[in-house]
């Protein structure tokens, strides 16, 4: 008489545990990253209107050496603290170093001060810049890897994994 196998053995379910484990091992540090990476992101959307204003500048005729050293009445753009969100504490601007071409620098909130958990890890109390450079008649935009300046309060530069891309 055949019987028939019900239900699986210990070793197979041992191995399917040793799965679960090693691809939970690699799958929640790449979503701790991929959520501080989200949370990055907001400078990005905060800077837009500061961004805009220096591009409206530069394409009205303002020489690129020129920008950074506007105001922000100027511009027509509200005070740093005016660009803030969950994430962001504040938008400033200025020239580069030798006054070549502006930058603006977006920097994150610190956990401490807020008396609440963000869970940016690395990034916290850090800020992202972006500099300009003369493309023809338009400016462009790209993610410094370093500050020109650091800002009262804030660590330094976001870790490049979780600075958004140009």
């Amino acid at each position: 008489m055949k019987t028939l196998q019900k239900g699986f053995t210990l070793i197979e379910l041992m191995i399917v545990v040793a799965i679960i484990g090693i691809l939970a091992a690699i799958a929640v540090p790449a979503y701790q990253d991929y959520t501080i990476k989200s949370k990055v992101s907001e400078t990005a959307s905060l800077m837009a209107p500061v961004k805009t204003a220096i591009d409206i500048a530069f394409s009205e005729g303002t020489q690129i050496n020129n920008l950074g050293s506007l105001s922000v009445d100027q511009l027509g753009v509200g005070s740093a603290a005016q660009y803030s969100g969950k994430y962001v504490s504040f938008v400033t601007f200025g020239p580069t170093a030798g006054g070549s071409a502006p930058y603006i620098i977006a920097c994150l909130r610190t956990e401490g001060a807020t008396g609440r958990n963000l869970a940016l890890g690395t990034a916290d109390s850090t800020c992202v810049q972006w500099d300009a450079s003369s493309s023809g008649a338009n400016l462009r935009w790209d993610v410094a890897s370093s500050l020109s300046v650091t800002p009262a309060g804030q660590t330094g530069i976001t870790p490049a994994k979780y600075r958004p891309k140009n």
